[in-house]
Order: structure tokens, then sequence, then C-alpha cells
């Protein structure tokens, strides 16, 4: 995360996270981004981005996490279905 500028805008983040603008004001104003408002403009810390962008991360993982297992049981439940099924077929 060296690659970050030392300070960066609300923009700048934005567009770094591939997120709209209007989210990490959001986020800055819900508390969870830390930044410095400067004027008009919001600034954010290289540090506070890495561990913004960081956590972010880890969030977007769990997400993607708890939706494989989803679809997992899914498919574990339309397999376990399936093989009933067969066995009310062969009883036919």
């Amino acid at each position: 995360m060296n690659d970050l500028p030392e300070l960066m805008s609300a923009s700048e983040l934005a567009r770094i996270a591939g997120v709209h603008v209007s989210d990490t004001a959001r986020f800055i104003r819900d508390g969870r981004l830390r930044a410095e408002k400067v004027g008009a403009m919001w600034l954010i810390r290289r540090e506070d981005a890495a561990a913004w962008l960081l956590e972010r991360e880890k969030r977007i993982e769990a997400k993607a996490d708890r939706a494989a297992a989803k679809a997992q049981a899914k498919a574990d439940r339309v397999a376990k279905l399936r093989e009933q099924l067969a066995l009310l077929e062969a009883d036919l």
C-alpha cells in the first residue's frame, strides 16, 4: 500500500477502491473511514486509506465465503432430493 499517496481526497480514494465518491463520503460520515476536512475537501491519510482498503477487502472476502457456503448448502440439498427421488422411482 506504499503506492498510495501520502494524502488523498475522497474522490481519489473512491477511484482507487472502485466505489462511488458518495460511498466514501458516507463512510467518512459514518466513522468507518478517518479523514480530515480541509476547507470543503475531505483528505485521507495513506495509513487510514490502507486500513480502510484492507478492512473492505476482508468484508468482501467474507461475503464471498458466505455466498459460496450458501450455494454449497443449496447444491447439497438438491443432491439429497435427487437421491430421494431416485429411491422413490426405484420403488415404483
